[in-house]
This record gives C-alpha cells, structure tokens and sequence, in this order.
C-alpha cells in the first residue's frame, strides 16, 4: 500500500497564488499613488502683478484741525472730548482716501470697516489695528465705561501718526 506523503491540492495553490498576486498588485498601485501624492505639487498661483505704484498726498487740514482740539480738550481733562475729536479727525482722513479711490460709501459707516475698504484698494499703510483699538475706546467712552489717561494718549498719538502718513500714502493698483 502506497501512502502519499505530500497531496497537493492544484486548486488550493491556484487560488493562493492569485490571492498573492493581487496583494502584490494592490501594494504596487498602493505605492505609487502615495509616491504621487507626496511629490504632487499643485500649481503655483503667480501672484497678482503690480500695475502701478504711486504717492498720493491727502488734504489733512481738517484732520488736523479736529486733531488739535482733540489736544486742547486732552490737556483740560476732557477725555471724552478728545475721544471725539480723534474720531473725527480719523474718520474725516479715511473718508479722503476713499473718495479719491472713488469709493462711495454711506455716512454711518465705521472707521473699522472703512480701514479695512482702504486696505483691500490697495493702500500699502494698513490702519486696520489703530482703528479698531480706536472704535473700542470710542464706544466704551460712549457707553460710559472708564477709559484711562494712557487710553486716550494713544488714542492722540494714533491719530496722529495716521494724519503723517496720509501726508503722502503709498497705494499700488493690482491686476489680477
């Protein structure tokens, strides 16, 4: 009687080398998609040209004006006065911009949002920070909440660096 030591079921190997093989395939395709993934670099975006650059000079003379009697009720302790005045002037200066941007917006806009209408049109001095600090000390002296001497100080010293630099502003008109 002969015994068989070894049985070899055809099948059973035919099926476990296409299982095999499909693993095999699966880890190549697995591969190189992951290969593509991390050395795909998406297109660049060039970025939007320069189409001109230049200076404007902004009439600061009623800004000035509002900036001094923000001064002068600063000095008699009238802070809400100078809070005011500085409001004014910054508004006034914002407003100058704007309408030589032709840009025309209505009244009771605040100097938060025309700050940010100034920057998106190109004006390379952003005033975004000194106006919202500005606003929010304008509406807790509004609202009768305390604001210190050292506030409105820099609320003053704020208003003034933004009267220079309309002295002569930089702005750059983009293409897209």
């Amino acid at each position: 009687m002969t015994r068989k030591v070894f049985e070899i079921d055809f099948i059973a190997i035919l099926i476990w080398a296409m299982v095999s093989f499909g693993v095999m395939v699966a880890v190549a395709v697995t591969y190189n998609v992951a290969k593509k993934m991390i050395l795909y670099q998406p297109p660049r975006q060039e970025p939007a040209s320069p189409l001109k650059e230049y200076f404007i000079t902004i009439d600061v003379s009623d800004s000035i004006l509002s900036y001094n009697q923000a001064k002068s009720s600063f000095d008699n302790m009238d802070y809400k006065g100078a809070i005011a005045n500085c409001h004014l002037a910054v508004k006034d200066l914002l407003a100058k911009i704007l309408n030589y941007l032709h840009v025309s917006l209505p009244q009771d806009v605040n100097v938060v949002d025309m700050s940010f209408i100034v920057l998106s049109k190109g004006v390379k001095v952003s005033f975004v920070e000194p106006a919202q600090h500005m606003n929010s000390i304008r509406l807790r002296s509004i609202l009768d909440q305390p604001v210190s001497r050292d506030e409105v100080l820099w609320m003053l010293s704020a208003c003034k660096m933004m009267i220079d630099a309309c002295k002569e502003l930089p702005i750059t008109l983009y293409t897209q």
